[in-house]
C-alpha cells in the first residue's frame, strides 16, 4: 500500500489501538499509526497514518477537532462519561431553555483540569494509571478552547451539541462543567468526531467497508497530497540526492530566504515541504526556525509504487 492518510470511521466499543491493528492486518503493513485517540465509547473520524505518513503525525495531531456530543444530566462519574462509576446523583431542575443557554455559554477559552482518566502524564506516569490504582492525584490544569457550539437537541435531562475545539481540549471536561453550572452533574453519553483538521468525516469509510474489500477511494490521501498549506519547493538531480541524504542544498537555502526572514520576524517556526520535481513525491520536511536558519525535520523514503489496493482476500471482521 502506498504511504498516506486513510480516513476511517471508528465504530464504538473498540479502542484506537485495536482499529490500527485491524488496518495493519488488512493491508499487511506494520507502519500504521493514527492522529488522535478516540475512547472506546467514542466513534467517528480517525486519521490513520500508513507507511511513511507516520512521520507527519505531529503535524496532523496539532489540528483542531469537532465533535457531536450528547450529554446526560443528573449524575457524575469518575470517568466523566456513562461508562464510569457513578459518584453523585441529582435531580435536574433546570428548564430546557436554561440547559440550552448554559451549553451556548460554554464557548471560549478556559483553564480547566484534564480528566483523571486520561493519558496526560504527571511525574512520569499517566493519570489513568493513578486512577486505576485508586491513587489520589491533582490533574494538571490546561487551556481548553471551544467554539461554534451548535444545539442539536435538548431534553429534560440531556443536551446534544456539535462543537469545535483545539487539540487537547477534553469534551468530557466540557460536559462535566456544564453539569456543574446546572447544579446537577453531567457526563458524556455519546461522542462522535466529525472533523480533524483539515479532514471531515464525510469522505471517511466505515471500518467494516474496508474489511469487506471496498476500495478506499477518496478516503485515502497519498502522502504527496498532504500538508497542502505549507510552502513547497521542488528539487531535482543533485539537490534531491542531498535532501534524501539529510543535507540542505545551498540553492534551496537561498530560495527559502523569504520564509527564513519571516520566521525571524515573527519568532515562529515555519514548515517547508520539499518535493521531487520528477513526480511530486515528498522528500523532506524542513523548518525555518527563528534566528537559526533551516533545519531538516523529516526525510522520506521514495514511495513510487502506485495507488493503494485493498487486500485481495480481506479477513473477516475481528469485532
Amino acid at each position: 500500500m502506498q504511504s498516506g492518510l486513510l480516513l476511517v470511521k471508528k465504530p464504538k466499543d473498540i479502542t484506537s489501538h485495536q482499529l490500527v491493528a485491524r488496518i495493519r492486518r488488512l493491508y499487511g503493513i506494520q507502519e500504521v499509526g493514527h492522529a488522535g485517540t478516540l475512547d472506546p465509547l467514542a466513534s467517528g473520524l480517525m486519521v490513520v497514518l500508513v507507511g511513511e505518513a507516520t512521520k507527519i503525525s505531529d503535524y496532523i495531531l496539532a489540528g483542531d477537532k469537532a465533535y457531536r456530543a450528547r450529554v446526560r444530566l443528573g449524575f457524575t462519574t469518575d470517568t466523566l462519561d456513562v461508562t464510569g462509576q457513578r459518584l453523585t446523583t441529582s435531580e435536574v431542575h433546570a428548564t430546557r431553555d436554561e440547559i440550552a443557554a448554559a451549553a451556548r455559554a460554554l464557548s471560549g477559552s478556559f483553564q480547566w483540569p484534564v480528566p483523571v482518566f486520561s493519558a496526560v502524564k504527571s511525574e512520569g506516569k499517566k493519570l489513568y494509571e493513578y486512577a486505576r490504582e485508586d491513587i489520589a492525584v491533582n490533574p494538571p490544569v490546561k487551556e481548553m478552547k471551544f467554539w461554534d457550539v451548535q444545539l442539536l437537541d435538548v431534553g429534560d435531562d440531556f443536551v446534544e451539541v456539535h462543537l469545535h475545539c483545539t487539540k487537547g481540549s477534553y469534551i468530557r471536561t466540557w460536559a462535566a462543567v456544564l453539569g456543574e453550572r446546572l447544579a446537577c452533574g453531567g457526563v458524556i453519553e455519546e461522542l462522535e468526531r466529525t472533523y480533524s483538521a483539515p479532514f471531515t468525516s464525510d469522505v471517511a469509510l466505515e471500518l467494516s467497508a474496508l474489511e469487506r474489500g471496498d476500495e478506499p477511494g477518496a478516503a485515502f490521501i497519498a502522502l504527496k497530497n498532504t500538508l497542502t498549506m505549507w510552502p513547497t519547493f521542488t528539487v531535482r538531480g543533485r539537490d534531491e540526492k542531498l535532501i534524501i541524504g539529510g543535507q540542505v542544498p545551498h540553492e534551496l537555502a537561498r530560495r527559502s530566504i523569504v520564509q527564513q526572514k519571516e520566521a525571524a520576524r515573527s519568532q515562529k517556526t515555519i514548515g517547508i515541504k520539499i518535493v521531487s520535481a520528477a513526480d511530486g513525491q515528498i522528500l523532506s520536511l524542513l523548518e525555518a526556525q527563528p534566528n537559526r536558519g533551516l533545519r531538516i525535520r523529516r526525510v522520506f523514503k521514495p514511495d513510487r509504487c502506485g495507488e493503494p489496493q485493498a487486500h485481495e482476500n480481506p479477513p473477516k471482521s475481528l469485532a
